[in-house]
């Protein structure tokens, strides 16, 4: 069970925000440092949380260690404002995605997560499409 929002380290709503002004379209030179700011800044919150859950016991702790590992390396390599345009909103684009993959995991339950309903949207007809290891 996900704790409720009020107790989470993030706030999902904001989050989902960010990442999909990020995604949506490329980032515009002038707001492209701030959307790295608060990418940078939930991603930083982000990590603790994936990191506290136990993942070892379902054998997924070097997973989780070298996904956090790479994501302390990606914003590490943050690009200094003054570096080219496009090359700061392809880095804000990239922390979008790796912020969106670290909620995933702060908001799965270590072993749950093939247990889970999950559902998407077929891109045509806009109506869900269950998966195979979907019940029916």
């Amino acid at each position: 069970m996900t704790a409720p929002v009020h107790d989470r380290a993030f706030d999902e709503a904001t989050l989902q925000a960010v990442i999909r002004r990020a995604l949506d379209r490329l980032p515009l030179a002038d707001t492209v440092d701030n959307l790295i700011a608060a990418l940078c800044w939930h991603t930083e919150r982000l990590v603790p949380v994936v990191e506290a859950k136990d993942w070892s016991a379902h054998g997924q702790g070097d997973l989780i260690t070298a996904i956090t590992n790479e994501v302390r390396n990606k914003l590490a390599a943050r690009p200094v404002p003054g570096t080219v345009a496009v090359t700061r909103a392809v880095y804000a684009q990239e922390l979008a995605r790796t912020c969106r993959i670290l909620l995933g995991l702060a908001l799965a339950e270590p072993g749950n997560e093939g247990t889970e309903r999950r559902h998407t949207l077929d891109e045509h007809s806009r109506r869900p499409i269950r998966h195979r290891a979907d019940p029916a």
